[in-house]
C-alpha cells in the first residue's frame, strides 16, 4: 500500500511530506495562528495550502498536532500576558466567579450561559440585570482585555469551549492564568454579544408597539367620519416619522466602527 502511495505521488508530480515540508507547513500554521484564526479553520487553511503546493497530505493527526503545538505557543503569550498583569484581588474575583458549593449557590459563570430571548418584560428585566453583572466584571478587567488583544475569532473559539465546558475543567487548571484567560476573554464575549442582543430587543418592541399604533389607527379610521380621518391619519404619520428617525439614529451607534461598544450603549441610552 505505502509502495503503491509513493508510485501515485510521483506520477502526479507531488513531493513528499518529509522534514523539509512539514517545517514549510508549520510556517504557514504559525502564520495563521498569529493571525488568531480559528484552529478548524486553520486546518483548512492548511490542506489548501498543502493541495495548491502539490504536497503530499499527511493523516489528519499529524496536522491536528502541529495546530495544536503552535495554538498552545500562542496562548502561552496570552497566559503570560494575565499573569504579570492580573492582581491578587481580581484572581480572587475570578475564582468566585467559577466557585459553586454544588447544591444552591450556582457559579457566576454558569448563571451567564443562559440566554433568554423573550420578549416578556420581566425577562428583559433580568437580562438587562444580568447584562449590567457582566458589563461590572468587563469594565473591572478591560485593562487585561485590551491588553490580551484577541480577534473576534480568536474570542469565539475560547468561547465556545467555555460555554461548552463543565466547571471542573477550569478548576482543573493547574496554571490558574490560564483559566483567567477562558473567563475574561469569555465575559469579554458575552458582553458584547448581550449588548447587540439588547439592542435587537429594543429595536423589536419599538417595531411591535408601532404595529400595534397603527392597527389601533387604522381600527379607528373605520369607524371614524371623514372629519376625523384627517387628524388621525396625521397623529399616526406623525407617530411614524418619529418612530423612523429613532430607528435610523439607533442603526447608525449600532452600525458604526468608530464608536467603541461602551460608548455604544450610551449613546443608545441617551436616544
Amino acid at each position: 500500500m505505502y509502495n503503491q502511495q509513493k508510485k501515485i505521488v510521483s506520477l502526479l508530480e507531488w513531493r513528499k511530506f518529509d522534514d523539509n515540508e512539514k517545517k514549510i507547513l508549520l510556517n504557514e500554521i504559525s502564520w495563521h495562528v498569529n493571525q488568531q484564526n480559528h484552529p478548524r479553520d486553520i486546518l483548512k487553511y492548511a490542506l489548501d495550502f498543502l493541495i495548491n503546493n502539490k504536497i503530499e497530505v499527511p493523516v489528519y493527526y499529524i496536522i491536528n498536532e502541529m495546530i495544536s503545538i503552535e495554538y498552545g505557543k500562542y496562548e502561552n503569550i496570552l497566559v503570560d500576558i494575565i499573569a504579570k498583569n492580573i492582581t491578587t484581588w481580581q484572581a480572587s474575583v475570578l475564582e468566585d466567579f467559577i466557585t459553586t458549593d454544588g447544591k444552591s449557590f450556582v457559579s457566576g459563570i454558569t448563571f451567564i450561559k443562559k440566554l433568554n430571548q423573550s420578549l416578556r418584560v420581566s425577562d428583559i428585566n433580568d437580562s438587562i440585570m444580568t447584562f449590567r453583572m457582566i458589563k461590572a466584571f468587563y469594565d473591572d478587567f478591560k485593562p487585561i482585555i485590551n491588553k490580551l488583544n484577541i480577534s473576534p475569532k480568536a474570542a469565539n473559539y475560547y468561547a465556545t469551549w467555555v460555554s461548552k465546558s463543565k466547571l471542573f475543567q477550569l478548576k482543573q487548571f493547574k496554571q490558574r492564568s490560564k483559566a483567567y484567560l477562558y473567563v475574561l476573554v469569555y465575559i469579554a464575549h458575552q458582553y458584547y454579544i448581550r449588548h447587540d442582543y439588547l439592542v435587537d430587543i429594543l429595536v423589536k418592541t419599538v417595531s411591535i408597539a408601532s404595529n400595534k399604533a397603527r392597527n389601533k389607527a387604522d381600527s379607528e379610521l373605520g369607524v371614524k367620519n371623514n372629519k376625523n380621518k384627517g387628524r388621525v391619519v396625521k397623529k399616526l404619520n406623525s407617530s411614524y416619522e418619529k418612530s423612523s428617525d429613532f430607528m435610523g439614529s439607533l442603526s447608525s451607534i449600532v452600525d458604526s466602527t468608530d464608536i467603541d461598544e461602551a460608548k455604544k450603549i450610551d449613546l443608545v441610552k441617551k436616544l
